[in-house]
């Protein structure tokens, strides 16, 4: 240490320590380490989430994984689910590159459920690698970059998101790495990646496709047309990608429409707030502003839209003032860009897009999924920025003591980051293992049916034909509900029978080989509570008297039917339903 070093910050442990980070945080030189930190806050939340995510069942998995997974046993055994309705509409609506990782994944001998399970640590590292590049990109300091890639990871590590190992888990590092693209107009990186959103959440790609054609437009000094090389073989790149990566996705899922109107969902019970669906409130309303997955807010449970209202002024708010800064720029380097304006303008405009034409581009919340992301890249990098102008901060002009106790702090600082790093939700369901292995044990041909939850780990965790799932009754397509609710209906009908005949001809209909029942709704006659959403509750009720008044048959077919009970759930071979001797 030279002497002018030891007059500033004196001798000792801490003013080595104070000198490191005063040469650390005042100099840009320093990206390197920064970049490295933020890499390897990437590396916590992996390593965090493999530790915790190993610690389950090995076929403990996700809610809505269930749903991606559920056709994928075809690979293991082509004559698995061979024609069924369930595995082919999953497959259909798929998107390819989210399958394609799978696929790959299973060519090297790791299954589907188990690659779910890995998805997510292969995501957090190039998450912190391009959110600290954009920051970069757009003017941001390297510690800046560090501290935004924090809290980016810490977000997305709680978020219900990259830990769902469902396609959408992939639209935030692949919405990154394209606005690091087109902030460093790179042309392949972000053709790259608008291929890879298509393919994987079609609904951003939309939305990213616009966004990349509102880069034609200049703003300053007056609006205009950019029509220089580079920028019209951005747009050009990226609309060839777009249209390459969605086709596939249109050309097998066209086959399941068309989709519900808004005048059709308000009638269908699966839609109201008890429903599978649900996505209107009691009063069956249409809110734009306010309400579930229609509105533009979703979170204002009892009135509560100040958290969501200043959220939404926040992500608006940073993205205009980087946006003026373009138009205004001043001496000095300082974050500015365009692009998070006019990704928030798109995605307001498909938002409302989206709402006219419901659900032909599915929920219009898809379109503004990076309005809470864009906060972490606008406004709180804004917010650092005029932190470390602030005098208090300028270390390199502070007293000796001052220095040692900011030292001290930015090193508690980066404990923070880790530790926020580290704290990474696992949302993994552990199933009814008994019954599972039950199930898996049916010849390959069964046909299950029932009202029991448990069947969401059915066909994934199974590999037998499912007529139907609370998880994987999803009403957007028309020409895979109405079949879903249909087979609903019969087996209620089933259910709630009163004569055998009304019994033995839904279950022919069904072509259903085994039935599953939990012993627990065998003492009243009625549907259970996780399955009435999808069925009008008037008219429900009225057939529940019915059959509670006329005796229904079901309960006393199954006392003498049960092939074994696993876990409180009978399971019941439809033969012996079908013969009138096991009512005796």
């Amino acid at each position: 240490m030279d002497d002018e070093a030891r007059q500033t910050t004196g001798t000792g442990v801490w003013s080595a320590i104070a000198v490191f980070v005063r040469d650390r945080v005042s100099g840009a030189r320093n990206e390197r380490l920064w970049r490295t930190l933020a890499i390897s806050l990437g590396l916590i939340s992996a390593c965090s989430f493999a530790i915790k995510v190993y610690s389950f069942p090995t076929d403990a998995i996700s809610d809505d994984a269930r749903m991606f997974l559920s056709w994928m046993g075809q690979w293991e055994n082509d004559g698995l689910l061979r024609g069924d309705f369930v595995a082919d509409y999953w497959r259909a609506v798929s998107p390819w590159a989210y399958s394609a990782l799978f696929r790959a994944a299973w060519a090297f001998g790791i299954s589907p459920v188990a690659f779910a399970k890995l998805f997510p640590t292969l995501i957090f590292v190039p998450i912190s690698f391009y959110t600290f590049r954009f920051i970069r990109a757009v003017g941001g300091q390297p510690i800046v970059g560090f501290l935004v890639t924090a809290a980016v990871l810490h977000y997305l590590a709680r978020a219900n998101l990259i830990v769902t190992s469902t396609p959408r888990a992939l639209w935030p590092v692949l919405l990154l790495m394209m606005l690091d693209g087109l902030a460093r107009k790179r042309i392949w990186q972000t053709a790259i990646a608008q291929l890879l959103l298509t393919g994987a959440y079609p609904q951003m790609a939309i939305t990213t496709a616009t966004l990349v054609g509102l880069t034609l437009l200049s703003f300053a000094p007056l609006p205009r047309l950019k029509l220089d090389r580079l920028t019209l073989l951005l747009v050009a790149s990226s609309a060839l990608a777009t249209i390459c990566g969605i086709a596939p996705f249109l050309l097998s899922s066209g086959s399941y429409s068309p989709s519900f109107t808004l005048a059709e969902a308000m009638q269908i019970p699966t839609f109201g707030p008890s429903g599978r669906g649900a996505i209107f409130p009691a009063e069956m309303d249409y809110n734009f502003l306010c309400g579930s997955r229609l509105s533009f807010i979703v979170d204002c449970e009892g009135g509560a839209i100040l958290k969501p209202s200043l959220e939404i002024l926040a992500a608006f708010g940073g993205s205009m003032i980087l946006f003026y800064r373009t138009l205004r720029p001043s001496g000095e380097r300082l974050l500015s860009s365009q692009l998070p304006l006019l990704l928030a303008l798109a995605s307001l405009g498909w938002f409302f897009i989206a709402g006219i034409v419901l659900f032909r581009l599915h929920l219009p919340n898809r379109y503004t999924a990076a309005m809470e992301l864009l906060i972490y890249i606008t406004a709180l990098p804004l917010l650092l920025e005029w932190l470390f102008r602030m005098p208090f901060f300028q270390i390199e002009k502070q007293s000796k003591s001052r220095q040692t106790i900011l030292s001290g702090s930015a090193m508690a600082l980066l404990v923070v980051c880790a530790v926020g790093a580290a704290d990474v939700r696992v949302g993994l369901k552990k199933p009814n293992q008994e019954f599972i292995a039950a199930l898996r044990a049916l010849p390959d041909d069964a046909v299950i049916g029932g009202f029991v939850e448990e069947l969401d780990f059915s066909p994934v965790l199974t590999n037998r034909s499912t007529l139907f799932s609370r998880e994987l009754s999803i009403a957007y397509q028309k020409g895979y509900f109405l079949p879903i609710l249909a087979r609903m209906e019969a087996v209620k009908d089933i259910v709630l029978a009163t004569e055998h005949a009304v019994l033995v001809d839904r279950i022919i209909q069904l072509q259903m080989t085994h039935m599953v029942v939990r012993q627990a709704d065998m003492a009243t006659v009625r549907i259970p509570e996780g399955f009435r959403g999808f069925f009008a509750e008037d008219q429900l009720i009225k057939q529940e008297e019915t059959a509670e008044a006329a005796g229904a048959i079901l309960p006393k077919l199954v006392a003498n039917c049960t092939a074994g009970i696993y876990g409180g759930i009978a399971l019941v071979p439809t033969a012996c339903l079908l013969s009138n001797k096991s009512a005796d």
